[in-house]
């Protein structure tokens, strides 16, 4: 993977790139009067002006361009009866929401017209495919990058009361069910699904390195702790369960993209899976954030 130079915007005079398409900062978006207003001007302007808007913005854009160049050094490409089915389903949504807004005679057809100046057909393929084209082709690079590593399946549960944790241990140990007990016993959020954590890949727990590894030399079933841990300058005492190991997969080429098409009809990208593949980009892609004026941004 080659490195992403990101640069938040690139000073008039030269010639940066959007996309795979040359630009020129210095290049007009409006004019007002005799005086043109460049997108070097408007970029400054959003940057300025609404910063965290502009940070998602430019996180989306980093994010699209590492998948796209991550697909393309594998050959990954988004089957077309996948795009065709997502593409007819958000112009479903868009039929249904134009209605609610404008009346249920209100058309598509018009809404589009005016926004776009282009037909139906002609927004699909011009407008929506490329945009859920990138989405899907993102879903894609990010379960593949989490199909590459062993994974581990675990449940937890938490107590701030050292006593507590000892007793809840024996209780599992004596053979009560881990999910009942995390239900009914566990203080976090994850008893509300039995303390069924997303999956633990190595560096997922990088503040936690004794429980990481001690996870990972484990054996399915084993149960494990309570452990003493800080979480928020707070103690709390953790037990898991290790449910399985899901071995990292070592199929390629067109073996890997049936699997992988039919893994994601089963079960789509979860957000702790697109949150550990951006924490990669960031790392892997050398991401280095500039000002409008070319100077360091730290986020």
């Amino acid at each position: 993977m080659r490195p992403i130079l990101l640069i938040a915007i690139l000073l008039a005079g030269g010639v940066g790139f959007a996309g795979d398409t040359p630009i020129n900062p210095g290049a007009p978006v409006a004019v007002l009067g005799n005086r043109a207003v460049t997108k070097a001007e408007l970029v400054g302007y959003l940057f300025d002006r609404y910063p965290t808007e502009y940070a998602r913005a430019l996180d989306e854009l980093i994010d699209e361009r590492f998948a796209r160049d991550e697909a393309r050094r594998i050959g990954l490409v988004v089957p077309p009866a996948s795009l065709a089915r997502a593409v007819a389903k958000e112009v479903e949504a868009r039929t249904k929401l134009v209605r609610e807004v404008y009346g249920p005679e209100a058309k598509l057809a018009d809404w589009v017209k005016e926004g776009y100046g282009l037909t139906v057909d002609a927004w699909q393929r011009e407008v929506l495919a490329p945009r859920i084209g990138s989405v899907l082709l993102k879903q894609r690079v990010v379960r593949l990058f989490t199909r590459s590593k062993l994974r581990l399946i675990a449940r937890i549960i938490v107590t701030f009361d050292q006593a507590k944790a000892q007793r809840l241990a024996q209780k599992l140990q004596s053979g009560a069910d881990f999910s009942l007990v995390a239900l009914k016993e566990s203080e976090d959020a994850t008893r509300k699904v039995g303390g069924t954590l997303p999956p633990i890949a190595r560096g997922d727990l990088a503040g936690f390195p004794i429980v990481e590894q001690r996870l990972f030399a484990a054996r399915p079933g084993a149960l494990l702790g309570p452990w003493r841990v800080q979480v928020g300058g707070k103690p709390q005492y953790q037990i898991y369960k290790l449910v399985r190991r899901e071995e990292p997969w070592q199929m390629t080429g067109a073996a890997l993209f049936r699997r992988l098409e039919t893994d994601l009809g089963t079960q789509p990208v979860t957000q702790a899976e697109l949150e550990a593949w951006q924490r990669h980009v960031r790392i892997q892609g050398q991401a280095r954030y500039l000002k409008p004026d070319g100077t360091p941004w730290r986020r």
